[in-house]
């Protein structure tokens, strides 16, 4: 997973007007993958926060922004990378970190 995250570009705390992507859902893997290094700055840091396992509230306090604010980019993220859980979010990074995972 750490070269996973060295190919992302840096991430910062920039203000809720971060810029907009595409936002229809995608489809398979590869645009996934392709819609996650797209994603808005501060999307990317949410995203990162809770797949460390942190809870919407922790991501909140670490931001310093509001737990609607999180559960908004959450929500944005889910619809950006065609997931609709959590747990199918967890599942997409997995096999971006182990390819190998994706055929069983």
């Amino acid at each position: 997973m750490i070269e996973l995250l060295d190919r992302m570009p840096d991430v910062r705390i920039i203000s809720d007007e971060d810029e907009e992507t595409d936002s229809s859902p995608a489809t398979g893997d590869a645009e996934r993958e392709q819609r996650l290094f797209h994603l808005p700055p501060k999307r990317k840091q949410v995203l990162l926060l809770l797949l460390d396992g942190l809870a919407e509230k922790q991501v909140a306090a670490r931001l310093g922004v509001s737990e609607q604010t999180v559960h908004w980019h959450l929500k944005r993220i889910y619809t950006q990378l065609g997931v609709h859980s959590r747990a199918e979010l967890a599942a997409f990074w997995r096999r971006l970190d182990d390819p190998r995972d994706a055929a069983g």
